[in-house]
């Protein structure tokens, strides 16, 4: 007697090739997304320095990325309490043309000015971003080149908005030579911010920040100024508007907590994101904080 024939299991195979195909398409569209993410767009297409800035430099600060680099030498004596040199760095699609008016008001002030396009930004080479990963490293790197080229740069204050200021918590957590840091609008962690960001499902946004790190090559829980901002020894200021839409004032309050007596955490109110970046408030700090002196508006 034949045993009876067994029928194909396409259902299985059917399903099977279902979660395949939404799996990958599932990954394309966090990819695109995680594209935007990592991708700054912002060139630098304008032609000249400006007439303040005293010397550029273009090192290979690390095997195939180039910082482009304006420095600004101090125009008068240092008030006592100042930094000698301010690193300045700007936010995600930004450059440091646009940091020039703050460079020369540092350098009137008594204090060297440097200004720096990060990875992927204005004439630095255009490359994926990793949300203070890698930059942190570049910038340590920079350091390093202004050592090995005889520049003395003293004692240094970093300041950065918002993307630039986590850039400038973490380079501080892990480069001893940074004195003192201002710190505006800063996300606490990448996958926080893209949790703040992005209005999607919890899991959806979890796809996003793990193809992120895939495509640009780092891993996303290590861009943390909130773990990265214990180990300093640094004097630490952090600037958050209570009323900012796009890094919440729980950011802020997790890197304070992290950084414990180096830090100290000034809210405000009444400003969104672009507004708590440039404010007599924090125009008032900064100045106080690298300078020494109150802010004149000159």
């Amino acid at each position: 007697m034949n045993a009876p024939r067994r029928r194909p299991r396409y259902g299985i195979w059917i399903a099977f090739a279902v979660v395949v195909l939404l799996a990958i398409g599932a990954y394309i569209a966090a990819a695109e997304i995680a594209d935007e993410l990592v991708h700054s767009r912002a060139g630098d297409p304008e032609e000249g320095v400006p007439e303040s800035v005293d010397h550029t430099y273009r090192p290979e600060v690390r095997d195939g990325i180039t910082l482009d680099v304006w420095v600004l030498d101090p125009e008068a004596d240092k008030p006592e309490g100042a930094v000698d040199t301010a690193l300045i760095l700007h936010g995600k699609a930004d450059r440091k043309r646009s940091m020039a008016g703050l460079a020369r008001r540092f350098a009137k002030a008594g204090v060297r000015a440097v200004l720096v396009d990060m990875r992927g930004h204005g004439r630095s080479t255009d490359t994926e971003l990793t949300y203070g990963v890698e930059e942190r490293r570049d910038l340590s790197a920079l350091l390093d080149w202004f050592e090995g080229e005889g520049i003395d740069l003293g004692s240094i204050g970093v300041y950065g908005p918002s993307y630039g200021g986590a850039v400038a918590l973490q380079l501080a957590g892990t480069d001893p030579r940074i004195d003192r840091v201002v710190a505006v609008a800063a996300f606490r962690s990448f996958p926080d911010i893209a949790h703040a960001l992005l209005e999607l499902p919890p899991w959806a946004i979890e796809g996003v920040v793990m193809a992120s790190g895939f495509e640009a090559g780092f891993r996303p829980d290590d861009a943390s100024p909130e773990r990265h901002i214990t180990a300093t020894e640094a004097d630490v200021i952090l600037l958050y508007s209570r009323d900012d839409e796009i890094v919440p004032f729980a950011h802020g309050q997790a890197v304070a907590r992290a950084c414990g007596e180096h830090c100290r955490l000034i809210p405000m109110d009444d400003f969104d994101h672009l507004g708590s970046l440039s404010n007599p408030i924090v125009r008032a700090e900064l100045h106080q904080h690298l300078v020494g002196v109150p802010y004149t508006g000159h």
